[in-house]
């Protein structure tokens, strides 16, 4: 069934050439509230929840790093870390904890996280970055670190990764506002955080000038934007291999709040049509879902295609095709229409496993390579099923889901 994943994806790259990839958003933490702030860059639009973690602790204490395997995204405000559902209110998904392996005076400054090899990054403000093994979903396993080549009297103040190239970004920032040496932006293998290929100056939103103040690093693989906040705003630019930057655009925080840490977060899915079910199948219509498995974003080794609380003791099949859900469709002898467009991959049987009622699961994983030319690849994907029974033949159909495969 692997193979067949494989041999579908490459058949969609094909089938789709020629798509421009979408720019996911920009999240970050703020230094007040605090608020975890989801920023649409083509519009500057907000949406915002409240994390558990206090206020920064300190001058350009606080980072931002998402992990797309769950959906979540670790924050720190310098003393306290935590990971999050933005999507759901900032449920907690990791406790808040201390950050590891810090004593006062010192506090973390930035975070980075790469999904394949399962690593955190954290800056502190001794200029150490420290590597961590994630296991479980929340522990933290101390593997390396590195005293970061900075000038004296800087402090390292952000993060990101690019998990294509496996560079690690990182940005120093004057302890005291400096015309002469103002902040700079390293780039490094994230294998050797502490030993920069390249440094960047980075310009400011008017472009008129370069950035007086780094607060968060963020980098959006797809389009090979790295994302630069200064607090009140966000620029991102396109660093090339001559170690030179390229502006592309800016947006400022519509709120009396300011950035003190920053990452990408891949685009929202969205949901077409309503579940049903009939003959012998349990009435699971306002129960069961169709729903993504983490963030369909490149270098996402743990994203899947998930059906929830379906009829048990059931077979179930997933329909899966380029292009967006359909309005309307046929209903082929199933309780509801078929909402995937043209003539869909079909993948299963997948058993929806033991139970009675409406304990039914099914899973379909899709592993996503760190490969850019999956980006702006839109998909649907459906949930048809058979149940069989002392009251008969049954059939189910799920609602239908349009996502589009974009960067973290």
């Amino acid at each position: 069934m692997t193979h067949t994943i494989h041999s579908f994806l490459a058949g969609a790259l094909l089938a789709s050439a020629g798509l421009v990839a979408q720019s996911p958003d920009v999240i970050g933490l703020t230094d007040t509230t605090p608020l975890l702030v989801r920023q649409d860059l083509s519009t500057c639009a907000i949406r915002t929840c409240n994390p558990a973690v206090g206020s920064a602790v300190a001058a350009f204490a606080g980072g931002t790093a998402h992990d797309a395997r769950d959906r979540g995204t670790w924050v720190t405000d310098g003393a306290r870390l935590a990971k999050v559902d933005s999507r759901n209110q900032c449920r907690l998904i990791c406790p808040t904890i201390p950050v590891p392996n810090v004593a006062a005076p010192d506090y973390a400054t930035g975070l980075a996280f790469n999904e394949q090899t399962s690593q955190l990054f954290i800056s502190y403000s001794n200029n150490i970055i420290h590597t961590y093994q994630v296991s479980g979903g929340c522990g933290l396993t101390l593997v390396a670190r590195c005293i970061a080549p900075v000038p004296t009297n800087h402090i390292v103040t952000g993060l990101a990764t690019d998990d294509v190239n496996g560079l690690l970004y990182f940005a120093s920032q004057p302890l005291q506002p400096s015309t002469i040496a103002g902040p700079i932006v390293y780039s490094a293998p994230q294998t050797a955080p502490c030993s920069p290929i390249c440094r960047y100056r980075i310009p400011d939103c008017g472009g008129a000038g370069f950035l007086q103040r780094i607060t968060g690093l963020g980098f959006e693989p797809c389009r090979g934007i790295l994302y630069v906040t200064d607090g009140p705003t966000v620029v991102g630019v396109r660093p090339d291999p001559n170690c030179m930057v390229q502006f592309v655009n800016c947006c400022r925080l519509p709120v009396n709040e300011r950035y003190v840490g920053l990452c990408v977060i891949p685009a929202d899915e969205r949901p077409v049509g309503r579940s049903c079910t009939d003959g012998g199948c349990a009435a699971c219509a306002l129960t069961m879902r169709h729903v993504l498995s983490g963030d369909p974003a490149i270098g996402n080794p743990a994203f899947s295609l998930d059906l929830v609380s379906a009829p048990a003791n059931s077979s179930a099949w997933l329909l899966i095709n380029v292009g967006s859900c359909s309005a309307t469709g046929p209903t082929l002898g199933f309780c509801g229409p078929l909402l995937v467009p043209g003539s869909p991959v079909i993948l299963g049987p997948l058993p929806t496993g033991p139970g009675a009622g409406c304990a039914g699961t099914a899973t379909q994983p899709l592993p996503l390579p760190a490969n850019p030319a999956l980006c702006g690849l839109g998909l649907s994907s459906q949930y048809v099923g058979l149940c069989f029974s002392a009251a008969g033949l049954g059939t189910f159909v799920s609602n239908c889901i349009s996502f589009v495969i974009t960067g973290s």
